[in-house]
């Protein structure tokens, strides 16, 4: 596995150099204490609407901020946000998804409803949603990839030894397992 992720960190520059400017934003905004060269709250009215220099990288605000900093210590929020997204939809689809791939019916057909009541207020007309709102509707969105993988994988759990056998009949003993599980 090591191998093949240095030929590809190797062989796609693009892809190399997307990956060490993530990398160099998410350590950027971990470390943003050590990193950012001033305080992202601390006000200064003379430095107000400056424009970027060497003093100020990406200039100031109204407030006399540096815009900088406060990027780098935004992407701390931004970070865990993120994480916190995808841990939430990861729990709630997995189970919701072997759930519904275990018991089927309903939970399979209430299943298919998630998507398209996160997708609503999320299509740039709906309701713009901010804070710890926006978080659970972004985890709804994602939950169904969870969703899905988890209907899937009890379902391959049993079809897999009936296709190395070659049973893949509607009378194959695994398939009659499965659907007496259901």
């Amino acid at each position: 596995m090591i191998h093949s992720l240095k030929k590809l960190l190797k062989s796609n520059y693009l892809f190399t150099l997307g990956i060490l400017i993530c990398l160099g934003w998410i350590l950027a905004a971990v470390l943003a204490p050590v990193v950012a060269p001033y305080d992202p709250i601390a006000q200064d009215l003379s430095m107000r609407l400056k424009a970027p220099s060497a003093i100020h990288w990406f200039g100031t605000d109204n407030f006399g901020r540096d815009i900088f900093s406060r990027v780098i210590y935004g992407g701390r929020y931004s970070l865990l946000a993120g994480c916190l997204s995808v841990i939430i939809a990861g729990i709630i689809g997995t189970f919701y998804g072997a759930l519904a791939g275990y018991v089927g019916g309903i939970y399979d057909v209430a299943g298919g409803f998630i998507v398209p009541i996160g997708e609503i207020s999320t299509d740039g007309k709906g309701i713009g949603l901010d804070g710890p709102a926006a978080g659970l509707q972004i985890s709804a969105v994602d939950a169904q990839n969870f969703l899905r993988a988890g209907q899937v994988g009890p379902f391959t759990a049993f079809l897999s030894p009936a296709r190395m056998g070659g049973e893949i009949s509607a009378h194959s003993p695994v398939k009659q397992q499965w659907l007496s599980l259901r």
